[in-house]
């Protein structure tokens, strides 16, 4: 049950949320912790040129991977955005929303040009069960007051209009702070690459993420395109 400011309560069986979650997290973990990860993702840095922090270095080491990985399973940065917000939650205007999830969301939105109906596999950062309710609102995949219905009618499910948090999410996978982003990342990915075995959103081309810290004081979100 939760009250957006000047509305009426809603009711929203949030265990929908956690059931679904927890039933993806066996596979999920299986899957970002398979042995053979590091060898997919690695690099031989003796064949790479010196980056020595150049941005003109960046397409010869993209250039790498795409030869290492092969053209279809390359993945592009479409956005990357971030933006902040007050860190304490009494300084904010209403306690049922997370401004800077939305902002870094309409930023990288009108980077990549696309909109929520562009998006096909979504994670984010779920810390406490209402925070995918608030997220999903401030992302723009549900209206204000209706995120906790939107995963009530099945469409945040696998098979669902907006497969969210495949990886089962941080409240059943866990969430060791800095690296929940990397496997956020790392989750969308391996969606894009078709590598999701079980838990595979059919026909995914764009992902996204969304990942906070501070209670929502600071927000980024990233849209990935498979190649």
């Amino acid at each position: 049950m939760y009250k957006r400011q000047g509305q009426q309560t809603l009711q929203v069986d949030v265990r929908i949320i956690a059931a679904t979650n927890i039933d993806l997290k066996q596979q999920a973990t299986e899957s970002l912790f398979r042995s053979d990860l590091l060898d997919r993702l690695s690099f031989d840095v003796v064949h790479l040129p010196a980056l020595r922090q150049r941005t003109e270095d960046i397409p010869a080491l993209a250039a790498h991977f795409v030869e290492k990985l092969g053209a279809k399973k390359a993945v592009k940065i479409r956005a990357s955005a971030q933006a902040s917000d007050t860190i304490a939650l009494h300084d904010r205007s209403d306690l049922t929303a997370i401004p800077s999830a939305g902002k870094a969301g309409a930023k990288a939105f009108e980077m990549a040009g696309l909109g929520p109906d562009d998006i096909d596999v979504l994670e984010v950062h779920d810390c406490f069960t209402i925070a995918e309710i608030v997220v999903l609102e401030e992302l723009g995949f549900a209206k204000r007051g209706e995120g906790g219905k939107l995963a009530e009618s099945g469409a945040t499910a696998i098979g669902g209009k907006i497969p969210v948090n495949t990886s089962g999410g941080l409240k059943s996978k866990g969430h060791p702070v800095g690296a929940s982003g990397v496997a956020q990342i790392v989750e969308i990915v391996q969606q894009l690459r078709g590598e999701s075995g079980e838990r595979q959103v059919q026909g995914a081309k764009i992902g996204m993420t969304q990942n906070m810290g501070g209670t929502g004081a600071s927000s980024v979100v990233h849209i990935l395109e498979v190649m």
